[in-house]
This record gives structure tokens, C-alpha cells and sequence, in this order.
């Protein structure tokens, strides 16, 4: 069986708290984000990784998407260095509260029956 890769990690939305996506580069750079959905450059509200202590890591929450037009999105996320070092990775992106949504049946007396 051929090898597939690792899968597309999935981020849910929580509670209202939102998860935070982390590059891998060298330490000591100023790091920005671009993103894009089905190739097109997705605008968001802060292009900057701030980097996790001296680890080399950096984290960009993903508050600073737009709101989801969709219960599960799929992104590709670009952590650029400014010097030729880049990270980049895909990414699914899901709100709890409409993954269970399901649209009210309509009239009630077509589904409730009194049993007794």
C-alpha cells in the first residue's frame, strides 16, 4: 500500500476559544503568514507569527481568519521567515456549534406523535 502522508490536521472551535496553528523555522525571525482557500489568498485580520519563546516555533491564531462560510474549511497556511524560510502546511478548520446543526422540521405535528 503506497504511503499517503500524515493526515490534514483538523482545528475546532471550541467554546468560542480558538485554536492556534504553529510553524517550524529557525529562531530569531520576523515570520508572516499568508493563507489560502481553494488557491486564492485569503484576507486576514494579522499576518504576524510571533515566535514561541527561542524555540524557533511560531504561533498564529486562528481568530485572525474570517468567519467560516462553512462548518469545515480546508486551508493552506504559509509561514514565510523574509529570507527563504518558509513552512507550509494544510489545515482543516471547524466550528462545533454547526457541525450538529440540522434545520428544524417543520410543522412539529408531521414528526411528534402522542404514544399514549
Amino acid at each position: 500500500m503506497p504511503n499517503l502522508g500524515p493526515p490534514t490536521p483538523v482545528f475546532k472551535l471550541v467554546n468560542g476559544t480558538f485554536p492556534a496553528i504553529v510553524g517550524n523555522l529557525i529562531t530569531g525571525l520576523t515570520v508572516t503568514v499568508s493563507v489560502y482557500k481553494d488557491n486564492q489568498l485569503v484576507s486576514i485580520s494579522n499576518n504576524s507569527a510571533p515566535e514561541i519563546g527561542t524555540t524557533g516555533r511560531y504561533s498564529w491564531a486562528l481568530s485572525n481568519l474570517p468567519q467560516l462560510q462553512t462548518a469545515r474549511e480546508q486551508f493552506h497556511i504559509i509561514f514565510d521567515g523574509g529570507d527563504g524560510n518558509v513552512d507550509h502546511s494544510n489545515f482543516i478548520f471547524e466550528t462545533e456549534g454547526q457541525l450538529n446543526s440540522m434545520p428544524p422540521l417543520i410543522p412539529q405535528s408531521g414528526y411528534l406523535r402522542k404514544l399514549f
